[in-house]
């Protein structure tokens, strides 16, 4: 998201507070910039800026945003900002009802629930804890010091039982704890990878994995294109959820582009969403199940045990089961991270 930002700190020679300044600034450039209908969409946010200081001590401040079309220019004194999206938790409160609001929303955050903890410093200098005013546009024409507007209280917010990993291509939706170990569902964006597919002869048999595993080795990896994450790779089980097409297994890269060098085979998958878990030890303890030491991947731990208890359920079964192997290490001969992922979707209602 885009911004217009103003920020002061102390009080103007009036002696109004950062916020009642900051407020007239703002107010004035979208005026100016016919921004109500130039971008009817916008979104206003407010936060002390730095925090914890009194509203009367001269270092107190406040910092104002909107939300701006891309390529609209701001006039100083504000500040254009680019912002990274992100998970809050969030709680609307009648404007200055701040008691019923803040350590409610922080008591949920930190004690209260067992999905969710504190994302902090997300914005510089602060803790990232932000005010929007909801219905922005109507502020001025309904407030008549009754308080009658609407604030969300913001929070951000990160999976309590995160894996630690996150890709590029990938967004947490969901996240679960089972019996201990992390559970997540994950939507990823579509995608292309390079490397080595083949197939079995038919729409029974099982592929024969060897020759694909050493036609990728051969291949010449520093020469991919755009090659995306060079510490991870991939083990995909393709149509192992159809019968209409015969099994396959690609050893594979991320990359950016199926503009690839000759010897190498491209895979293009759309967007889906998978559930993931790490594979290990734990894993398998907390399943009551044996430890996976290759082979065709334990996708029935996901379909079977764990998706339905969550609400989901196998999902298009033209996306692969996925093995997601990270920074190998030679003297262990093994990878430090290894995740399965495998497509599911919301159970469907009766």
């Amino acid at each position: 998201m885009t911004v217009a930002s103003i920020h002061i700190v102390g009080q103007d020679a009036n002696g109004e507070h950062a916020e009642y300044t900051t407020a007239m600034i703002l107010d004035d450039f979208i005026e100016k910039a016919n921004l109500k209908f130039v971008y009817p969409a916008a979104r206003s946010f407010g936060f002390n800026n730095p925090d914890g200081i009194d509203d009367n001590d001269p270092a107190h401040g406040f910092e104002r945003w909107i939300s701006i079309p891309d390529d609209m220019e701001v006039p100083a004194p504000l500040v254009k900002k680019h912002l990274e999206g992100g998970m809050y938790a969030a709680h609307v409160i009648p404007m200055g009802a701040w008691d019923e609001g803040w350590m409610p929303l922080y008591n949920w955050v930190d004690e209260n629930n067992d999905r969710y903890v504190g994302r902090w410093s997300t914005i510089d200098g602060v803790c990232g804890w932000i005010e929007e005013h909801l219905n922005y546009w109507d502020w001025n024409n309904t407030y008549d010091g009754k308080a009658a507007n609407q604030v969300d209280l913001l929070m951000p917010i990160k999976p309590r039982f995160a894996a630690g990993t996150r890709h590029p291509q990938e967004r947490i939706v969901e996240t679960f704890n089972y019996n201990g170990i992390p559970v997540e569902v994950v939507e990823w964006d579509a995608t292309i990878w390079s490397g080595k597919i083949g197939y079995a002869e038919n729409n029974t048999d099982e592929p024969n994995v060897d020759p694909i595993l050493n036609g990728f080795m051969a291949l010449p990896i520093p020469t991919m294109n755009e090659r995306i994450e060079p510490d991870w790779d991939v083990c995909m089980s393709v149509n192992y959820f159809s019968k209409e097409r015969p099994n396959g297994v690609m050893f594979a890269d991320l990359v950016g582009t199926e503009n690839q060098p000759q010897g190498f085979d491209v895979y293009k998958l759309p967007a889906g969403q998978y559930l993931r878990l790490a594979i290990n030890d734990d894993s398998a303890k907390a399943l009551a199940s044996q430890p996976f030491n290759g082979g065709i991947p334990p996708y029935e731990w996901v379909g079977e045990q764990l998706a339905p208890q969550f609400g989901y359920q196998y999902g298009n079964d033209r996306l692969p089961v996925f093995e997601y192997y990270g920074f190998y290490k030679p003297e262990k001969n093994a990878h430090e991270f290894r995740y399965l992922y495998v497509p599911v979707e919301k159970q469907k209602s009766n």
